[in-house]
């Protein structure tokens, strides 16, 4: 999916218009995620980690293999920025949920495109869902325990990173064949 390509190497417009879909879900992904969470609880969490966050992880991935490293980082935080400031104009009371949410995409960020790039060697399933692991696990540890507060909700913690981990790999499987 990532392509080099010279100066002279006229862009691959089919990447383009994958890139651009893809943004589009991520964004999706984030903020109803996050408008799901603020009105039914921290129980929801599981399921948009299944769905939605599993959903905004691989985007991540495909996006990755779209963009390059170069501007990956650039690119991904001010998505997340949108996502997140999307939830926060369509209910003011996402706050303290945009922020959990915010902090935990920034970390699963940093870590699924630390060993996405580690995991240039591999097949893309690989490398996506590597990547998937380690930003469940950096969401999961974060996103909750800013969002919902301390005393950590174990239960949800460990639901969500799982259901991360289940939803990334479906998620991949279905997106490699769409795109």
């Amino acid at each position: 999916m990532n392509q080099q390509r010279s100066p002279k190497t006229p862009p691959d417009h089919n990447l383009q218009n994958r890139a651009i879909i893809l943004v589009f879900i991520f964004v999706f992904a984030v903020t109803g995620a996050n408008l799901l969470v603020q009105q039914i609880g921290p129980n929801i969490s599981i399921v948009t980690a299944f769905f939605l966050v599993g959903l905004g992880m691989t985007t991540r991935g495909f996006l990755q293999e779209c963009w390059g490293p170069g501007h990956l980082t650039r690119n991904m935080i001010a998505l997340t920025a949108l996502g997140c400031l999307g939830s926060l104009l369509i209910n003011r009371d996402t706050l303290q949920l945009v922020i959990g949410s915010g902090v935990g995409m920034a970390a699963a960020l940093l870590a699924g495109t630390w060993t996405h790039t580690r995991l240039a060697h591999r097949s893309l399933t690989q490398r996506i869902n590597g990547a998937n692991l380690a930003s469940a696990f950096a969401d999961s540890l974060f996103f909750p325990l800013i969002a919902f507060g301390w005393p950590p909700l174990v239960l949800v913690i460990c639901g969500q990173f799982i259901a991360k981990v289940l939803g990334g790999y479906c998620w991949s499987v279905v997106l490699k064949r769409v795109l």
